[in-house]
This record gives C-alpha cells, sequence and structure tokens, in this order.
C-alpha cells in the first residue's frame, strides 16, 4: 500500500523517488539472519563496515578543508572588494545602492551602513544629473557596458569628477557599478587647456619667428611674417628646409636639429641668412626638443642689434683707451715725479733755513745732491714725454741693441738714495758685455719702477737684488727680487690693473697708486715681452720680465 504522505503529494521530489526505489530493491532482495551469517562472512560485514566508517570519515575532512579554503577564499575577496582603489556598487534598478565597498563609501563621503538602500543619483550633481540619468536607461535598455563622467554632490569646492562604468546584470534587475576617482586628471586637463591659451597668447604676441621640424629637416609649422624670410612660397609645411635655403644654412640646421635630439637639451646659436627686403640678417635661434622626433625653434632677428652692440663696442674702447692714456699720463707724472721732488724740497728747505749753520763743505754736498735730483727729475720728465708722444702716435718705438751696464745702476740714483734712507742695500748680478735690444728710455722706466717698489715694500736693514740673465735663446731675463713684506695672495690678481689697484701704503706710510706696475707691464709688452710676479707673504716678492736679447750672428 502506498505511503499516504506521497499520496497527498502530486509532484514527487527526487529524494522521494530515490527513496521509493531503494525501498523496492529491498524488497527484491532476500533478507538473511544475521544468525545464519557463518563466521567468515560476519568478519566481512565487520570489515566493510570498518571501511565505510573511515571512508566517511576521510569524507567528512575534505569537506571540512573545502569549506575552510571556501571561506579564506571568500575572505581574500572580500578584503579585495573592500580595499579596491576602485569604488564598487550595486543598484536596483530603481538606482538605490543594494551593495558597496569601502572606497566606493568614502568616495560618497558616508558610513558604508548609512549608504545601502539610497540612492545613487542623490549624490550626482545637479548639472550632470541628466548624464547620469540617461546612462542608467541605457544600461538596462542596451545590456551592453556603458560608460560616463559626472560630478559628485560632495559640497566641497573644487567639485570631485568620477567615471562610471556600468553593465546590467541577467535578469535585468540590478547593475553593477565602477566609480573611478578622475578629480587630478580633470584638473590637469583644465590647467592644460589654460596653458594652452596662455602659450598661444605669448606666441601670438611675440615678435620672434617660431617653427617646427622634424628629424629630416621638414617644416611641420611655423609662425613667421614672410618679409622676414628667405623664401615667399604660399606655404612651407611639408618642404625639406635643404630645398629652399642655401646649403650651408640647411647643414647648420641639420646639425643642430640632430644634435638637439641626440643631448635633448636647449641650443642657441646665431647665423646669417639673406633676406630679400633688406639684405643680410643676423639672427639668434634657440631650438629645444618636443620629442624623439620634432623640435622647436624660437628665431630672433638681432640684425640691429647686432650693429648697436658692435658700434658700443668700438665706442668704448677708443673711449677707454682715450680716458686710460690721460689717466696714466697724469698718474705717472704724479707717480714718478713725487719723490724726486720730495728730496729736492727737502735739500732746497735746508739751505733756506739753516744755511748760515752749515759749512762749505756740507753746502757743497748738498748741492750734489740737489744736481743729481735735478738731474734725475730732468731725465724722468724727459722720458715721460717721450712716452706721451709715443702714445698719441707722435714719436715710434725705436729699440736699439746697447749694454745693461752701467746704464742700468745709473739710472736708479733716485731709488739707492731712498733705499739708503731705509738702510736697504741694493746689488747688482748684471754681466758686463751682456746686451739687449730695447727702447732704453723704457727699459729704464722698468726697472726704476720695480726697484721703487722693492724699496717701498721692504722694511729698514731689507736687500734688493737686481739681476739680468739669458735662460732661453733670443730673451733676457731681469729679475727685481726683495726680502719685504710679499704681497697677499687677493693682491696679486690685482696687480697690473687699470680697474683694480691695490693702493697699498709702503712700510713707511709711503703712498702707493700700483701704476708703475701698469707702466711697466705695458713697456714690456711693447717689446714683445711677458712680465709676472712671485711672492709669498712675510718673505718678499720677486718680479720678472722678459726682453729679446741682441742677435750676435
Amino acid at each position: 500500500m502506498p505511503n499516504a504522505c506521497f499520496m497527498k503529494k502530486e509532484h514527487p521530489t527526487e529524494a522521494d523517488l530515490l527513496r521509493q526505489k531503494a525501498e523496492a530493491l529491498l524488497k527484491k532482495k532476500p533478507v538473511k539472519s544475521t544468525l545464519q551469517l557463518s563466521e567468515t562472512e560476519t568478519l566481512k560485514l565487520i570489515h566493510e563496515l570498518e571501511v565505510q566508517r573511515i571512508e566517511l570519515e576521510i569524507q567528512n575532512e575534505e569537506i571540512m578543508l573545502a569549506k575552510e579554503l571556501a571561506d579564506a577564499a571568500a575572505r581574500k575577496y572580500a578584503e579585495f572588494f573592500d580595499f579596491a582603489p576602485t569604488g564598487y556598487f550595486i543598484l536596483s534598478k530603481e538606482g538605490k545602492i543594494k551593495d558597496l565597498n569601502l572606497r566606493g563609501s568614502q568616495l560618497l563621503g558616508k558610513e558604508r551602513l548609512h549608504l545601502l538602500n539610497s540612492t545613487f543619483g542623490f549624490f550626482v550633481s545637479d548639472d550632470t544629473k541628466p548624464v547620469f540619468n540617461l546612462f542608467l536607461g541605457n544600461l538596462y535598455k542596451s545590456r551592453a557596458r556603458e560608460t560616463c563622467e559626472v560630478t559628485l554632490n560632495m559640497k566641497v569646492n573644487p567639485p570631485v569628477y568620477v567615471h562610471l562604468t556600468g553593465i546590467a546584470s541577467q535578469n535585468g534587475e540590478q547593475c553593477f557599478l565602477t566609480v573611478v576617482d578622475i578629480t587630478e586628471r580633470k584638473r590637469s586637463e583644465e590647467t592644460l587647456k589654460d596653458s594652452e591659451k596662455q602659450t598661444r597668447a605669448i606666441i601670438d604676441a611675440l615678435p620672434d619667428m617660431m617653427f617646427m621640424l622634424n628629424s629630416h629637416g621638414v617644416y611641420l609649422a611655423y609662425k613667421a611674417d614672410k618679409e622676414d624670410l628667405y623664401y615667399q612660397p604660399e606655404s612651407i609645411i611639408g618642404k625639406k628646409n635643404r630645398d629652399i635655403t642655401p646649403p650651408e644654412f640647411a647643414d647648420l640646421i641639420d646639425e643642430k636639429v640632430h644634435l638637439t635630439l641626440q643631448t635633448g637639451q636647449l641650443q642657441v646659436f646665431d647665423y646669417q641668412l639673406p633676406v630679400p627686403s633688406r639684405g643680410i640678417g643676423v639672427f639668434e635661434a634657440r631650438m629645444v626638443p618636443i620629442d624623439s622626433d620634432k623640435v622647436i625653434a624660437v628665431v630672433r632677428d638681432i640684425t640691429e642689434r647686432k650693429k648697436t652692440e658692435e658700434e658700443m663696442i668700438l665706442k668704448n674702447i677708443q673711449l677707454q683707451e682715450v680716458n686710460a692714456e690721460k689717466d696714466k699720463f697724469f698718474s705717472i707724472i704724479a707717480h714718478d715725479l713725487r719723490s724726486p721732488f720730495t728730496s729736492f724740497l727737502g735739500f732746497t728747505k735746508i739751505l733756506a733755513e739753516e744755511m748760515h749753520t752749515l759749512s762749505l763743505g756740507q753746502i757743497q754736498k748738498i748741492a750734489v745732491s740737489m744736481k743729481k735730483s735735478a738731474s734725475n727729475l730732468y731725465n724722468l720728465l724727459t722720458n715721460l714725454l717721450e712716452w706721451s708722444r709715443l702714445q698719441r702716435g707722435v714719436t715710434g718705438f725705436q729699440p736699439e741693441p746697447f749694454f745693461l751696464m752701467p746704464g742700468i745702476p745709473e739710472c736708479l740714483e733716485s731709488v739707492v738714495e731712498t733705499a739708503g734712507k731705509k738702510g736697504i742695500g741694493i746689488t747688482f748680478e748684471i754681466p758686463p758685455d751682456l746686451q739687449i735690444m730695447a727702447d732704453q728710455h723704457m727699459l729704464q722706466t722698468i726697472i726704476r719702477n720695480l726697484a721703487s717698489n722693492a724699496v717701498k715694500y721692504t722694511t729698514k736693514g731689507g736687500r734688493i737684488e737686481i739681476s739680468a740673465k739669458t735662460p732661453h735663446e733670443k730673451n733676457i731675463e731681469f729679475s727685481v727680487k726683495d726680502n719685504g713684506i710679499g704681497i697677499p695672495q687677493h693682491l696679486i690678481c690685482r696687480l697690473f690693473r687699470f680697474d683694480q689697484q691695490p693702493n697699498r701704503p709702503g712700510t713707511e706710510n709711503e703712498p702707493s697708486t700700483g701704476l708703475g706696475l701698469i707702466i711697466c707691464k705695458e713697456f714690456v709688452e711693447k717689446h714683445g715681452g711677458n712680465i709676472w710676479v712671485e711672492s709669498e707673504e712675510g718673505k718678499g716678492s720677486a718680479f720678472h720680465f722678459t726682453l729679446p736679447e741682441v742677435d750676435k750672428k
């Protein structure tokens, strides 16, 4: 008799059918009492039951392990879902939020629990809400992937821009939405647009020409007036520079384009190019790379500027030369005449105030000294006048051969006298048969100035050595050495220069302008020689200069 419970069911389940089949098989199978089982059959039955028990335990362990793996995977994907950098949403057909991840709640600015069942469109700004509504409607109509960009109504300034990507589920009851924050990209785009507008305005306002070329020298774009160009075609776009300009200019441009692309650095260069409307023009180009294959050259017409600069340089040189010559002349007079006049005035003062107390021998001695001072003063004035004539081009430079001794000691009489007052000894190491090719008056001025400086910067009881030798063929090297106070290193670089005078007083506060050394330098270079100094502070100085020796052939 059928089971009553099945009688009541019109459609039995799969479990019910399986049970009915099992009961039918059991009725057909003969039932054997356990009392009829032999010992062997009993042991076999027990063994089978144990095997089944162990199998069930193994299956249970496998099921538990699979459950643990499934739970771990679920947790892992839940973490991925929650901590993804993109916002994920599940929306109902009405646009309500059914589920979302952590990033999604951060984008909307509220806790996740407070956002569930909220309408997503509520968070979209009013100006982009029509775009969102159209996007949401298309999702369910097309059943394809849809995208749009909207701003979120976060009540912040500036607004938050997001990119939405969505697709509807198969049953059409919900959709899946990804939300990416593109605020920085939008701001960058807006900044770039503003920058492009400003750049375009600046470019249009600049008087400079601009050219864009590729690595083959083909013009891609340009901004220039036709009257400033060598060529006069309707357009140069797409044409090679080599086809429309002279070969020399084309070679230069090809070289600079290659160098700019190779180094990636700014190249600045000048060039000349004939311009039909006004002849040869001078231009300055500044070339920079845009990418690996293109460069931009900004070109400025500097023709007038170059002319003005050349005129100014020439006029400045002429003015400096005139002023320098004037200053030299008066400074030399003031510098070289002061010492002899001081000595001369000293003797005249003694004669004027103490003559009645002096013996005839003392008066004669003073008269001899005055004669020497007057003679030295006259010789110095003669040399200065000759030098000034030389500067003005009235008298030529006239070197001639002569023996150095005894002319050098004679020209230093006034210096020797000043040195004697300070107790400074002066020695000479000049071969008596040494000849030189020079302007004698200039050489004497050089030696006198160097020796006078040595005396000025040497303390009492010091020594000065004046020497001449021939270390190199056809050159004589002069040296004026002292064991005075020396020259600090920061002052050495200021010697021989008009624009940076040391103005360093002597050991007894003797005034100094430094002009004597400038005179020496000019006279030495006039002879084709060189002058230099070696000095160490506290240990003295040595001034050296070279002049040509007489050719003895």
